[in-house]
């Protein structure tokens, strides 16, 4: 029993090789439904759900947190979905959804561009030229989008468990490594796991409760955008309820939040900070085991961005321990949070 997401880059054959798997191990494979339970639970049209995962975000988009919200509403129907385990997800940002969660098979799918540039020319009876430009736009596409969303490239190998390149294998031959692979110890659900799972299910569904109440605010364009706001629970913590909820009031008053989401190493902060020089950066712990971990990353930011203003929050934290660690400032409360950094901006 688990669950087994497989990202695929254009014409590399993803999704033959994920029904291939599916047959294999008798799980269900999963996509585009996904979408449509999405369309269907928050009532959106289905266009606008596939553009927001598959157009990269405008300066509007930007102002009004369009992508994000669509986004969330996935998530919501994805992590609901996979609750009842033995699943193949094949598509877009489902090692984004699991980030954090245990005993998942995390997969990429890539092929050479010129092995990719053939299938399209064959698929669309183009020629190679028009081919490698339909391809670098998708490319570039996907790489804006993963970007802005998650502050994260989808072709960084760190974020799977395997990378296969698909030039050299057949598509059985792909599925009966993941075959086997998929039968590790590793990758079977436990009941930490599903734990974690529901965890995660509940901290998506509030956040969308809250956003249908902002979400007059975000099509009337009365929240302006801020700035950039840097996000993650340090390495080793894998709770990322409270972050959630500060995402969800920080992005609420007009803030662009990078989530980088939960066991986030020091050098994520800042390799960040480079794309994003001007953010602010908050780190959330809720384990006295992990807290720690914010020193250690509050030196690393400081080294590089000494001007960056650091703030920490989570259940065994205090102010004095901000002050010890270097930090600019602990905050237990997200909305006197969120008004403290208007203040300073």
């Amino acid at each position: 029993m688990g669950i087994i997401t497989i990202s695929r880059g254009s014409y590399s054959r993803g999704m033959e090789i994920a029904q291939k798997l599916s047959e294999k191990l008798g799980y269900e494979c999963i996509s585009r439904e996904i979408l449509l339970k999405a369309s269907e639970d928050f009532n959106v049209p289905e266009v606008k759900i596939f553009h927001a995962i598959q157009d990269a975000p405008s300066v509007l988009d930007r102002l009004k947190h369009g992508k994000k919200k669509y986004m969330a509403f996935i998530r919501e129907a994805f992590l609901e979905h996979i609750q009842k385990d033995n699943i193949i997800y094949h598509g877009f940002a489902g090692h984004y959804f699991t980030k954090g969660l245990p005993n998942i098979l995390k997969v990429r799918i890539t092929a050479n561009l010129e092995y990719r540039i053939n299938i399209v020319m064959k698929r669309d009876n183009v020629s190679k030229e028009k081919a490698r430009e339909i391809l670098t736009k998708i490319d570039e596409e996907r790489g804006k989008w993963s970007t802005y969303l998650y502050g994260i490239d989808t072709k960084s190998a760190e974020l799977y468990d395997i990378v296969l390149h698909i030039d050299c294998l057949e598509v059985n031959d792909t599925a009966d490594m993941l075959f086997n692979l998929a039968k590790r110890s590793c990758f079977q659900t436990t009941p930490e796991s599903k734990r974690k799972l529901k965890d995660m299910l509940i901290a998506a569904k509030a956040m969308n409760a809250a956003m249908v109440h902002l979400k007059p605010f975000f099509d009337s364009g009365d929240i302006e955008l801020k700035g950039d706001f840097i996000l993650g629970t340090v390495a080793g913590d894998l709770h990322d309820i409270g972050k959630n909820i500060v995402r969800m009031v920080l992005t609420g008053s007009g803030w662009n939040v990078i989530d980088l989401g939960s066991d986030v190493k020091p050098d994520k902060f800042v390799n960040t900070l480079k794309e994003y020089p001007n953010a602010y950066v908050g780190m959330s712990a809720l384990l006295t085991t992990t807290m720690m971990q914010m020193e250690t990353t509050t030196k690393a930011i400081k080294e590089v961005f000494p001007e960056t203003k650091i703030f920490v929050g989570g259940a065994p934290l205090s102010q004095d321990f901000s002050d010890k660690i270097g930090a600019d400032g602990y905050f237990p409360d997200p909305n006197k949070f969120a008004k403290f950094l208007t203040s300073i901006s």
